[in-house]
């Protein structure tokens, strides 16, 4: 456990977190506050950035369920279908 001075900061009050805590936790330019009790925890912010791969993937006609809902429903053909509808 470290111990370090409250600061003042204009109306507000800080503290430094030392830069090789930061560093063991990862910890960028933004964290996040949470209160419980009477303690004060800091964690790392959850990256917001979108893995494109992932998102392509998940996109993708074939892997898709409307896909896979649109498969099942072909083996169900109809009169209507074949002799009526045209493109």
């Amino acid at each position: 456990m470290i111990t370090v001075k409250l600061r003042n900061i204009g109306n507000s009050k800080g503290i430094i977190i030392p830069k090789e805590l930061l560093a063991l936790c990862n910890m960028d330019e933004e964290v996040s506050i949470e209160i419980k009790g009477q303690q004060l925890i800091v964690s790392k912010v959850s990256s917001k950035s979108i893995d494109w791969e992932k998102a392509f993937h998940d996109c993708d006609a074939e892997n898709s369920a409307e896909r896979r809902i649109a498969q099942t429903f072909t083996d169900f053909s109809n009169t209507f279908d074949h002799e009526e509808w045209t493109w």
